[in-house]
């Protein structure tokens, strides 16, 4: 009991010292919540309202804030719960039938225990590394593999994903991992010609697509600006919509913008240009590759049905975490200024911009267990597809967990702090017809696959989800200057 005390008092002072902060004010928080010990809430959910509040952008913490990352791991050291399982971990003996340790006695045989069991397990062992207790990571990384080792489920799946990027964290290893992962993906194997119809995202661009031609109905001149182009899938079903108008197609020109390292958006251009003359409308492709999006100046005409668009690629720009002058602020600045006509934005709808490692970590880990439920519903059929699909969620793990700072380049936010972006530069929402709207509805709530697949409305926000989880958020807007 000596040597467990001691153990106990280093653990605290390691991370008193790390954190260099007081504890009244995070204490008072306690009182207000009335949490106690004994509470069943074992993910702490208290951090997750503390630092996930986004009724406004964040700009800079209030000082009580940064008191949560530190009374997490606290809590996770002195958790009764965590002490018993390392108390039962060590009194069994190593090859017994107990050897799984603290998972055999977590592990309920009910169906529908190890879902929740596996997630928990999940946030021990990130408690662990944000403890820098390393030896008990590993014994519980090492106990929790011997439950997902079949990897038979979306669930199983994605915890060796997260525990690959623990270690990856741990080790030090994150960013060349990260690096190694996104080589080895290219557009061949991530999306191949007649399944891109079949995927969630193709429904996210029939509805923005919808907004757009909606829009620009009568111009005989329309520019499409869009951050973060990637293969230019979203594309072709406009420039079809374009070419059947009544008034016959627009000159279209479509502005790609996206990292230096995605070589497919210069590739979009030719695919684009062959697809549009086909069908009868001549398109104009710029490309302009930068790693800072904020400081380009597209080249725009006044004669132009100005349109700006961006498909969940924003997350990717730099924030105020890492960045003196916040890089999507400014971005919105410079679109203001720009005054265009119709702004389209997607986004994905999840806090993993978070400087503190467990509040990312837990919101990578809802977010992704409803990216893989959902994905094995819509592609339970396709498992070839279903596990590349995949592996760009194991990219995006690796990086959100594994790596810090500028070496995290996945940074997506809830759809209110966008929304509070887009207001404060000016922009006013873009009325969403009911008709718009009822289709999405249609198409993604009640998809045949799963009654799971949930759609809803917030102003002019369209909200896409898996179960209580809003994956993702369609907005449009307009400036100012239109009124």
């Amino acid at each position: 009991m000596g040597n467990l005390g001691e153990d106990l008092v280093t653990k605290l002072r390691r991370v008193l010292q790390q954190h260099e902060v007081k504890l009244e004010p995070a204490a008072s928080f306690y009182t207000e919540q009335q949490w106690s010990p004994d509470s069943n809430d074992p993910t702490l959910s208290y951090l997750s309202r503390m630092l996930m509040d986004e009724d406004d952008e964040v700009e800079s913490l209030p000082p009580q804030r940064s008191y949560q990352g530190l009374l997490d791991e606290l809590t996770a050291i002195v958790s009764p719960s965590s002490s018993s399982r390392e108390s039962s971990r060590e009194s069994d003996s190593p090859g017994s039938p107990s050897d799984a340790g603290f998972v055999s006695g977590v592990i309920d045989e009910s169906p529908n225990s190890p879902t929740v069991d596996i997630q928990w397990c999940l946030m021990e062992c990130a408690r662990a590394v944000a403890a820098k207790d390393f030896a008990a990571f590993y014994a519980l990384a090492s106990d929790l593999r011997q439950v997902v080792w079949s990897q038979s489920t979306p669930l199983e799946r994605l915890a060796m994903f997260f525990i690959e990027a623990l270690v990856a964290r741990v080790t030090g290893t994150g960013p060349q991992t990260y690096r190694a992962l996104v080589a080895g993906m290219t557009t061949r194997r991530i999306l191949s010609g007649s399944r891109i119809a079949c995927l969630p995202s193709s429904r996210i661009h029939t509805f923005a697509n919808d907004v757009i031609l909606r829009a620009c109905a009568g111009a005989r001149r329309v520019h499409i600006v869009d951050y973060g182009i990637f293969c230019g899938h979203q594309w072709p079903s406009l420039i079809k919509a374009l070419s059947v108008r009544p008034e016959g197609p627009p000159h279209l020109k479509i502005t790609g913008i996206d990292l230096p390292m995605v070589p497919e958006a210069t590739q979009a251009g030719q695919r684009l240009t062959e697809y549009a003359r086909s069908h009868g409308v001549q398109l104009e492709f710029c490309s302009i590759q930068s790693n800072s999006w904020e400081t380009v100046q597209p080249v725009t005409h006044s004669n132009e049905f100005l349109v700006v668009n961006s498909n969940g690629r924003l997350q990717n720009m730099k924030d105020e975490w890492v960045a003196i002058n916040n890089p999507r602020k400014l971005l919105f600045e410079r679109i203001s200024k720009m005054s265009p006509k119709l702004v389209v934005m997607t986004v994905g709808n999840s806090s993993m911009s978070s400087p503190f490692f467990l509040p990312k970590f837990e919101a990578a880990l809802e977010y992704y267990t409803a990216k893989m439920e959902s994905m094995d519903a819509w592609l339970s059929d396709d498992l070839e597809q279903r596990s590349l699909m995949e592996k760009t969620f194991q990219k995006v793990i690796m990086n959100v967990v594994a790596c810090d700072g500028l070496d995290q380049v996945e940074r997506p936010e809830k759809y209110k702090t966008w929304d509070v972006r887009a207001k404060r530069a000016g922009f006013k929402p873009f009325p969403v017809e009911d008709e718009d709207y009822e289709r999405m509805k249609t198409t993604w709530g009640g998809y045949k696959y799963s009654e799971h697949f949930r759609c809803g409305r917030d102003e002019n926000w369209v909200l896409l989800g898996w179960k209580d989880v809003i994956m993702c958020a369609i907005s449009a807007w307009q400036t100012k200057a239109r009124f």
